[in-house]
């Protein structure tokens, strides 16, 4: 998104050959990261370091909010933004272990309302095409339809529908916000279940991410959350400053999630 800067979620995955070879220094890493910081001018992020399944290093560094004194910490939440994508790749892939779908099943044998402008892609998207960024649609098309609207998701993909395509059917790459949307209703319609409550059920729970939620309502009555920050007049080289969260309703399957790094 080019309109905000978001707080920045770093997890590193070390092998274990690496560890095994040398003991790493870790005040090292610390000197590293915060003059990375500085560098990348960020506010605050969070690192995290598995070695076999085990969190052998945990630190947050810098603020929570520009305006604040309260310091990252390893507990802290953040907006994951498009990484909530895998959590929508899951939940399909969860029905279709559930017997409820199949990666080539046309979309439309799902959800009768989905269109394109095409009436051949109509017809033939399936399923996993909604999760590979080829549908035909160029980068980002779409995306002013669910970006600080209150428009509901089928509303944004009725609309959408009618948007030209500048890419030829499965040929090309175009990062699209919109298909992933689309998996999010038709997780509901073969679930009968919501996208935050499919994500939430199956997901989150079985897994204990209590620190983990769908919505940006919901950090309200949370603590240690690290807010998103934007350039005064989005010039680039005027101070930052931290903002509320948005609601992203709207957007879910595409992204919304917020989490911590473990």
């Amino acid at each position: 998104m080019n309109t905000r800067l978001l707080p920045l979620l770093a997890t590193l995955v070390i092998s274990g050959s690496a560890f095994a070879q040398k003991a790493p220094d870790l005040k090292k890493l610390d000197a590293y990261i915060a003059d990375a910081m500085v560098k990348f001018d960020q506010p605050g992020l969070a690192v995290g370091i598995v070695k076999d399944g085990t969190l052998v290093y945990g630190k947050g560094f810098g603020k929570l909010d520009l305006a604040k004194a309260d310091p990252v910490t390893p507990n802290s939440i953040f907006f994951i933004a498009s990484m909530s994508k895998a959590f929508t790749a899951c939940a399909i892939g969860l029905l279709v272990d559930d017997g409820k779908l199949e990666w080539n099943d046309p979309v439309r044998k799902h959800m009768l309302w989905f269109n394109t402008p095409d009436p051949y892609v109509t017809e033939h998207m399936m399923v996993k095409d909604l999760l590979c960024h080829r549908s035909g649609w160029i980068t980002f098309d779409g995306d002013l339809l669910w970006y600080g609207t209150d428009l509901d998701q089928r509303e944004i993909l009725e609309r959408h529908a009618h948007e030209p395509m500048g890419l030829p059917f499965r040929d090309e790459f175009g990062y699209s916000n919109l298909m992933f949307i689309a998996a999010a209703q038709l997780i509901e319609a073969v679930s009968g279940k919501t996208w935050d409550a499919f994500v939430t059920e199956r997901i989150l729970t079985p897994l204990g991410m209590s620190r983990t939620t769908v919505d940006t309502k919901a950090l309200a009555s949370m603590p240690d959350i690290a807010l998103p920050h934007v350039r005064s007049g989005q010039v680039a080289n005027a101070p930052q400053v931290s903002m509320p969260y948005q609601t992203l309703e709207g957007a879910d399957g595409a992204c919304g999630i917020n989490s911590l790094y473990q």
